[in-house]
């Protein structure tokens, strides 16, 4: 299930919270981040190829 749901979820929330779609690029490197710590806590996302999982090692800018 939470295949499905990430990352999907976290995208919809980001939006959902600034009234509007998120920038791109610095949308997929928060993703990026979260997907090292979904992995950490043993949940299953789905790694879009549009994203660079691995190069995941730093936090997310804040806005």
């Amino acid at each position: 299930m939470t295949t499905l749901l990430l990352p999907r979820l976290p995208s919809a929330a980001a939006a959902a919270w600034s009234g509007r779609a998120p920038d791109w690029d610095d949308h997929r490197t928060r993703l990026a981040h979260h997907g090292r710590l979904w992995e950490q806590r043993g949940l299953a996302y789905l790694a879009s190829t549009e994203i660079s999982w691995a190069g995941a090692t730093d936090a997310p800018s804040t806005p």
